[in-house]
């Protein structure tokens, strides 16, 4: 059976006693940024993008590119930057199991603040490669 990857990684982003959990709760959002009317940038949250994915070693593991966008709550960088730090702190070199698969390890390949173009909103673009079972 096929990995349901959006579900693992939310999985993993909203665990509960984590730096990102304290910051952004269940505010991950995947594939779809939120209207504006249930979330108006006034608490920080994720926005994640699956932007390329390949084959595996084996046969069951996926090699998937995710687009990160933080948002920190207010307009101001330095509050998205911490939500990207929080992030960091979850994601780089960890894994784990998760109740819809696993995620074996995840690196950041890149990173760099930006502005949204249609909210105006700050937010730091986090590039990440994971490798998901």
């Amino acid at each position: 059976m096929k990995t349901n990857v959006h579900r693992t990684v939310w999985e993993w982003l909203t665990t509960t006693g984590t730096d990102l959990y304290t910051l952004c709760a269940s505010r991950v959002w995947h594939s779809a940024h939120p209207d504006i009317d249930d979330w108006s940038n006034t608490t920080a949250g994720v926005v994640f993008f699956v932007t390329g994915a390949g084959g595996g070693t084996n046969g069951q593991t996926d090699d998937i590119t995710i687009d990160f966008r933080c948002y920190g709550g207010d307009r101001t960088y330095s509050a998205a930057q911490a939500v990207a730090r929080a992030l960091y702190s979850r994601l780089q070199a960890m894994g784990g199991t998760t109740a819809g698969g696993y995620i074996h390890r995840a690196f950041r390949q890149s990173e760099q603040d930006l502005t949204d173009p249609d909210t105006g909103w700050p937010f730091v673009l986090c590039r990440y490669n994971l490798i998901v079972e």
